[in-house]
């Protein structure tokens, strides 16, 4: 009788074992299903947007490669760009404002148009979603958290692709040079855009002008995707624009924004706080929004 016990018991532990697991294999090939949705529909069907996005990028690095050699002719010198350089060209930004300095507002355009795209889309493509394919999905695979988590996933691969192509068509210019580099000049920094970058390893660099900014613009992408659920797009673009515009005028460790200017970080610390502290803030608030998100999404009446 005993072992009969511990056999049934033994035989029903591994069918709840292997019940957990198929249940979980299920919600991940979901999971999954819903991610290529979100690919297909907002990143395939919009690519009118990343035809948008190549055409500004061409724009800037040409402008910015147009302007260093006109800046360099002048010393009869030829300087070549890196990759990192139109990197560092867009997230240089600018000084605070000072109205002790009898100065006028220095917005940096180059800065605020490569940041400000993204927004545009995010919370368009979202609330569309949710509006008309949500309640098909989310009856699909039963669960409003997995669609959530989805579009949450969405943003950072959205993001990704965004800094991508700016990496790519840079690297084109840098290729169309004659001489091709991943790396900075420490002429044009120094000269043309008044960085120094003494004392900076190249991982420093790397992190303060490609990684930082892309988890910041991630960052700010899924807090996009919390407002324009609970607001509307329009409300979270507008919000974006105020925190952009706050950040040019301030330099303060609660606008995340400051993070993407070099001016401000100056390749290591903004108020004292280090680059990869930084980078953390950038994840807790990725983190943060996804469960944020969660009980927004439970309360929308979507089926």
């Amino acid at each position: 009788m005993a072992l009969d016990f511990w056999d049934n018991y033994s035989i029903r532990t591994k069918f709840i074992v292997h019940e957990k697991k198929g249940f979980f294999k299920l919600k991940v090939r979901l999971f999954f299903r819903l991610l290529s949705h979100d690919i297909t529909e907002g990143i395939i069907h919009n690519r009118k947007f990343f035809i948008f996005a190549a055409l500004l990028f061409i724009f800037i690095d040409f402008v910015y490669w147009h302007n260093i050699s006109l800046y360099f002719s002048d010393y009869n010198s030829v300087v070549d760009c890196g990759v990192l350089d139109f990197f560092m060209n867009v997230f240089a930004g600018c000084d605070p404002f000072d109205p002790e300095a009898n100065k006028g507002v220095d917005i940096p355009i180059m800065w605020f148009s490569f940041n400000v795209l993204p927004y545009l889309f995010v919370g368009l493509y979202i609330t569309n979603d949710l509006q008309t394919s949500a309640d098909t999905f989310i009856l699909r695979v039963k669960s409003r958290y997995l669609w959530w988590l989805s579009k949450i996933v969405w943003c950072v691969v959205s993001s990704t692709l965004y800094y991508l192509l700016f990496f790519v068509i840079s690297t084109a210019f840098t290729l169309f040079s004659g001489n091709f580099s991943l790396t900075q000049n420490s002429l044009i920094t120094e000269e043309f855009l008044e960085l120094s970058t003494y004392g900076k390893s190249m991982t420093e660099i790397f992190i303060s002008s490609v990684l930082l900014p892309w988890m910041i613009t991630t960052c700010h992408m899924t807090f996009d995707a919390i407002i324009s659920i609970t607001f509307g797009p329009v409300v979270a673009f507008l919000m974006i624009v105020c925190l952009m515009t706050t950040s040019v005028f301030y330099c303060s460790e609660f606008l995340p924004f400051n993070f993407s200017m070099l001016i401000r970080t100056d390749f290591c610390a903004i108020n004292n706080i280090s680059i990869y502290t930084e980078l953390e803030v950038a994840f807790l608030i990725i983190v943060i929004c996804l469960f944020l998100g969660l009980p927004i999404i439970k309360r929308k009446n979507i089926i």
